[in-house]
């Protein structure tokens, strides 16, 4: 998808890419590196054993789900174009997507 992209002046490299479909897989399917991640250690004052809590903050799960959205508008972004298709539907997305995530259109600082 992002060698086509790239055809028509996207950004997106063959090492960005790797490491976006490595973040997407690693969403879908946690590897230990995801997993520890999101964990911490602990004290529990009744035995003094290290506990291993998770921790997984509003935050960290609006990033992880922003950037499995993106990739599939993208997506759709570029299938629509491409084939000439109506963007009814896209503009749809677009639309309940701003509803609940105000700020996923504006670029980032670093994307200026």
């Amino acid at each position: 998808m992002y060698d086509l992209t790239a055809s028509f002046g996207g950004t997106i490299d063959a090492t960005v890419a790797s490491g976006i479909y490595g973040l997407l897989s690693n969403l879908t399917h946690p590897t230990l590196y995801t997993v520890r991640e999101m964990r911490g250690w602990t004290k529990d004052e009744k035995t003094g054993r290290n506990v291993a809590k998770v921790y997984v903050t509003i935050e960290s799960v609006e990033k992880d789900v922003r950037a499995a959205l993106a990739a599939f508008y993208n997506a759709m972004n570029y299938v629509t174009g491409y084939y000439g298709w109506p963007e009814t539907a896209l503009r749809t997305l677009e639309s309940k997507i701003e509803a609940v995530i105000l700020d996923f259109f504006i670029a980032a600082p670093d994307d200026e």
